[in-house]
């Protein structure tokens, strides 16, 4: 591509900042990850103590090449130039939770990150999201509630918070509150018009609001254009016309299993 050939251009003049930005095209713009480690690691070699050089390459090694362990240590590298990296903090905490699956070393970072900056709204969905998934109620809630005061908009956080709610807490009518906050935000939010109108159906049998619900999840949300969604309307336009209660096996039936 044309962006490549003047990019080549460029790099001739062996600046480190050009091989990290075309990295980064390379990374991002065309999936070529190979030649984009290359371009990282000549960035490295010409400049070794500039920490952004070291975490976009730990990135590269965690995301789309899987190696773990360089990933670690790269994170571990922009640490050692900048003790007060935010995102390489982060990083490692995701490494560790979700690569490595060891949650003390995660929590720790997650909280390095949030003690280097406490005022960046992502650690707390970091924070409030990883205790949630530990079932440590009492932390998870305590983050959720810090990040709507900081960002009383943060739509996420509300959907979020709603979900953990519903959930974990059983606490419906609180989760229904957070809910239409999140949409009140963001009318587009479809994974929230989709968790509001299962709470509508199952813990309200309001079924025109979930059927209204789940139409507008459908029209806006790419992950609920399939036939499992569709089924779950027709299945929910049946109860409705019945004028019954869910069952157990309606229940699993109608369910969409979607992580997010």
């Amino acid at each position: 591509p044309a962006t490549n050939e003047i990019y080549t251009l460029s790099l001739h003049d062996a600046l480190p900042i050009s091989h990290n930005s075309f990295s980064l095209v390379l990374k991002r713009v065309e999936s070529e990850f190979l030649k984009a480690k290359k371009h990282a690691e000549k960035a490295i070699e010409l400049d070794p103590i500039q920490p952004i050089f070291w975490h976009n390459l730990g990135n590269l090694f965690l995301e789309d090449l899987n190696n773990i362990e360089e990933a670690e240590r790269c994170y571990k590298k922009t640490i050692e130039l900048n003790p007060s990296y935010f995102n390489a903090y982060e990083s490692l905490g995701y490494l560790y939770e979700f690569a490595v699956k060891d949650k003390e070393r995660a929590e720790n970072n997650y909280l390095k990150a949030f003690d280097v900056d406490p005022s960046k709204e992502r650690i707390y969905h970091r924070l409030s999201n990883f205790y949630a998934r530990l079932n440590n109620e009492d932390k998870a809630e305590f983050f959720y509630v810090k990040l709507l005061e900081l960002n009383p908009n943060a739509e996420k956080g509300h959907y979020n918070y709603g979900k953990f709610l519903q959930d974990q807490k059983k606490d419906y009518e609180k989760a229904k509150e957070h809910y239409e906050k999140a949409l009140a935000i963001n009318p587009y939010y479809a994974i929230a018009h989709h968790n509001y109108a299962l709470l509508m159906l199952y813990n309200y049998q309001d079924f025109d609001r979930a059927e209204k619900h789940l139409k507008i999840a459908g029209m806006y949300g790419e992950e609920f254009k399939n036939d499992s969604f569709k089924s779950q309307i027709e299945l929910l336009k049946s109860i409705a016309s019945k004028g019954k209660q869910l069952s157990t096996n309606d229940y699993n039936e109608a369910t969409l299993s979607i992580e997010f």
